[in-house]
């Protein structure tokens, strides 16, 4: 079995080699599967073997630097083909992607350390002293969340429609009529005309054709990008405080102003000797006087140091500011009107009838008496107010 391995920048990985069935086959890495056995170089940067593979207190140790490889193998440099086709992947921590419009920018990702640790090995004899390992990288700001616009202003509403108009005064009523004179004899009425049949309608002239559609406006600018979030938090420090390594609570006193809180996870590794290392949670910080205490999670190696580096990964930085709007594309031209259809031709008149015979007039009766002026109407009602 031959796995895969994920390995992050900064970090400092070690693999146990104390193991009898190790004997002969040091563990080392190269950027070409197989390493020297397959015309490639070991990749020495960051890596200390301590030990001899197969005894007591052998093993690797690889801080991966910054500029690593995307790729990485692992091989035994006495034997070829025994890591058959595994290799491992190269990562850096990233940030957590921006937040929508409005809401703040998601956190970046949880600096504590990801790689588990294997089971301690029984005591043996002390080993030589390992080289003292680099100090681990700060972790990248998470990126910030942009603003949210503001909403534009509503429209004014419309002006109410003028109420109508009140209804006219009945008129007074009429003076009566003086007493008609006698009417003359009427005149025998002419025959009438027949009436002239109606001409045909004319037929409706075919619709013009459509316009074409006007071509679209340009696009917008492009708003100005938004300012950077704020630097993260910090917690790389040293300390001189004796620790003997085993379970339970330690203080111990670190740098002042960092950033530690109550429950991050932190680790406390014997800057001569990284094979001795406590895996700690935080209990208390100080941030004034340095005082420090935690509780032990585990613990790897034996004895009492008095030369510790403690470290955990950045925190996301304060969200940026956010970016202006761009401006409006412009409207789009219109499109062309269409042809006006033909009018339908007119339908014939009908033929006119003849005339009829006029009668003969009656007298002129005489005039009657002009009736009395009718009184005014009142006047009508206001109209209602328009809304």
């Amino acid at each position: 079995y031959y796995p895969n391995l994920t390995l992050y920048r900064g970090f400092t990985y070690k693999f146990d080699q104390s193991n009898s069935t190790n004997d002969t086959h040091q563990l080392a890495f190269s950027a070409t599967q197989d390493g020297i056995h397959n015309s490639g170089t070991q990749y020495t940067s960051g890596y200390t073997y301590i030990g001899t593979a197969g005894n007591e207190g052998a093993h690797a140790i690889i801080k991966v630097p910054q500029d690593a490889p995307n790729t990485l193998y692992y091989y035994c440099v006495n034997h070829s083909g025994m890591a058959g086709d595994s290799s491992i992947l190269v990562e850096t921590l990233q940030s957590g992607s921006s937040g929508t419009s409005g809401t703040a920018g998601s956190s970046g990702v949880d600096g504590s350390f990801l790689g588990t640790h294997g089971s301690a090995g029984s005591s043996g004899s002390a080993g030589s002293a390992g080289s003292s390992g680099s100090a681990g990288t700060t972790g990248s700001a998470g990126s910030s969340g942009s603003t949210g616009s503001a909403g534009s202003a509503g429209s004014a509403g419309s002006a109410g429609s003028a109420g109508s108009t009140g209804s006219a005064g009945s008129a007074g009523s009429t003076g009566s009529a003086g007493s008609a004179g006698s009417s003359g004899s009427a005149g025998s009425a002419g025959s009438s005309g027949t009436t002239g049949s109606s001409g045909s309608a004319g037929t409706t002239g075919s619709a013009g054709s459509s316009g074409s559609a006007g071509s679209a406006g340009s696009s917008g600018t492009t708003g100005t990008s938004g300012s950077s979030g704020a630097d993260g938090d910090l917690y790389s420090t040293n300390t001189s405080t004796e620790l003997t390594l085993g379970s339970g609570n330690q203080s111990l006193t670190i740098g002042t102003g960092l950033s530690y809180g109550i429950g991050q996870r932190i680790f406390i590794t014997d800057v001569s000797d990284t094979g001795n290392q406590f895996d700690a949670t935080v209990e208390s910080y100080n941030s004034v006087n340095g005082a420090l205490t935690v509780s032990i999670n585990s613990f790897t190696g034996s004895g009492t140091k008095s030369s510790w580096a403690v470290n955990m990964q950045g925190a996301p930085g304060q969200p940026g500011t956010s970016g202006t709007a761009g401006s409006a594309g412009s409207a789009g031209s219109s499109g062309s009107s269409g042809t006006t259809g033909s009018s339908g031709s007119a339908g014939s008149a009908g033929s006119t009838g003849s005339s009829g015979s006029a009668g003969s007039a009656g007298s002129t009766g005489s005039a009657g008496s002009t009736g009395s002026a009718g009184s005014a109407g009142s006047s009508g009602s206001a109209g209602s107010a328009g809304s």
